[in-house]
């Protein structure tokens, strides 16, 4: 985020989603060209009557054309196989003429044996006189709304992502966050004394070809109810610059330094060895878990431990809602306890399975 205005009493920072909007437009056209491109049908019609001749018409939305010939100088129908870098296999029906081939379609695809039946039915009827006419038919109209809207509506949801300005007043004592975007303008303030913490927020991703994990980042400000409140409603790439917003939020509110982010992986190693445990001893270790943790919860209700574990054996149930519903428990109550250090860790493991919405 951009710092727009700094002084001893107050700090506005601003995020325009630049390079969202710059890969959403190339998504939309990219659909919308592909889907053009794509989307529409291919005829061969052969008829064998005078003047004896074959009409090749493709009509897609971006324009139509038509090819006519001699059905004298139709030799053959083959299917030509291409292979990408990754090895994958796309076909391609391919009419031989005396004078030169012709592709039956602009494009190549998947499905072998669809292609190949294609090509038998015009090489029976160019080996059997008898047969006056001939029609076969490609209709993409689907794929091409099928890729149109893939691509194309992914880079939509890019397009709305809204310009977010955040203004920390102490004067004032509050910060007021807006976003501004296609759908709409929202608000929302909050009291100054009650951000207890600025972090950063993680999000493990998918991993790349070489097998790097593609982490994506986002920051939040942590209130005094054990709330998070994320500035933006998406993660995104770029570490370093979101980590100096966070140490800029930390130094204007005079928070302290957090750990948090590095006791995130010790969080999620912890949490996951609760569920593979759990998954080990079946549906009786997980039902004993539970048990036990709400007998040591009614005991004790302050411990992070039985909170995680208690989670965990609900996730591992296929629960979401209660383990969601334990771990927020669980944080509100430490919270008004005054460990906000242990309420923080159980709002990680909240953002880390995705159970914080």
């Amino acid at each position: 985020m951009r710092v727009i205005q700094k002084t001893s009493t107050r700090l506005t920072l601003k995020l325009t989603p630049w390079l969202m909007w710059s890969v959403g437009s190339l998504f939309l056209a990219v659909g919308a060209l592909a889907g053009a491109l794509i989307g529409g049908e291919t005829i061969l019609t052969c008829d064998r009557t005078a003047p004896a001749q074959c009409d090749l018409s493709q009509r897609r939305l971006i324009g139509a054309q038509s090819e006519q010939f001699p059905v004298a100088e139709l030799q053959s129908a083959r299917v030509r196989e291409k292979r990408d870098s990754d090895g994958d296999r796309t076909y391609q029906v391919v009419l031989e003429l005396q004078s030169d081939d012709l592709s039956f379609t602009p494009y190549s695809s998947s499905g072998a044996s669809h292609h190949r039946a294609q090509a038998a039915r015009i090489n029976a009827f160019i080996a059997d006189p008898n047969q006056l006419t001939l029609t076969v038919r490609e209709d993409t109209r689907f794929w091409g709304l099928l890729f149109f809207v893939a691509f194309g509506g992914g880079g939509g949801l890019l397009l709305l992502s809204k310009v977010v300005v955040c203004d920390f007043d102490k004067s004032m004592g509050q910060l007021r966050l807006t976003r501004n975007g296609l759908l709409g303008h929202e608000e929302h303030q909050y009291r100054l004394q009650d951000i207890i913490q600025a972090q950063l927020q993680r999000s493990s991703g998918g991993s790349s070809r070489r097998g790097r994990n593609q982490a994506t980042y986002r920051v939040a400000i942590v209130l005094r109810s054990g709330e998070s409140v994320p500035l933006t409603s998406y993660y995104s790439s770029g570490r370093s610059d979101k980590q100096r917003t966070v140490e800029q939020l930390r130094q204007f509110l005079a928070l302290s330094s957090d750990d948090a982010e590095e006791r995130n992986d010790d969080l999620s190693l912890a949490a996951m060895g609760d569920m593979v445990g759990m998954v080990i001893g079946g549906a009786e270790k997980r039902q004993a878990t539970i048990a036990d943790c709400q007998a040591e919860i009614a005991a004790d209700p302050y411990q992070v431990d039985t909170y995680r574990r208690l989670a965990m054996a609900w996730l591992t149930q296929g629960d979401r809602e209660q383990a969601a519903q334990a771990l927020k428990t669980g944080r509100s109550r430490l919270m008004h306890h005054g460990d906000t250090d242990k309420a923080q860790e159980l709002d990680l493991l909240l953002q880390r399975f995705g159970l914080n919405s």
